[in-house]
């Protein structure tokens, strides 16, 4: 069962299982963030493809949009469907952020990493 939204789809209670291990919980987790990088990667070189940035990129109002759309759709099935669409909704938010922060352009993160390498050599 899914909440699907405009270029968006989550599917609720795919990795919880009851009675499932910590360390089972850990590797199915590691490999959704893992999932969601790679997502992330192909929708950047998409980006690079010549596709219109106008209906592909979405500022914060839309993210913000999307994500109460998500969110008061799993609430309507349950309180435990809504919050967890919120929370996957955040994770995939960190995980872009994070690729994105990683990258070598010298005002990011990525970048400085990068330089401290460098100036180690």
């Amino acid at each position: 069962n899914g909440i699907v939204n405009p270029g968006m789809q989550f599917k609720l209670n795919e990795y919880i299982k009851e009675g499932q291990s910590l360390g089972k919980a850990f590797k199915t987790g590691a490999q959704d963030a893992v999932n969601t990088l790679r997502a992330t990667v192909k929708g950047l070189k998409l980006l690079f493809a010549g596709v219109d940035l106008k209906n592909a990129l979405s500022g914060p109002i839309r993210i913000s949009y999307l994500m109460g759309e998500a969110t008061s759709q799993g609430f309507s099935e349950s309180l435990h469907a809504g919050l967890e669409s919120f929370l996957t909704i955040c994770a995939y938010i960190n995980i872009a952020l994070f690729f994105m922060n990683m990258l070598p352009i010298p005002a990011l993160d990525g970048g400085q990493i990068l330089f401290c390498f460098i100036e180690r050599s």
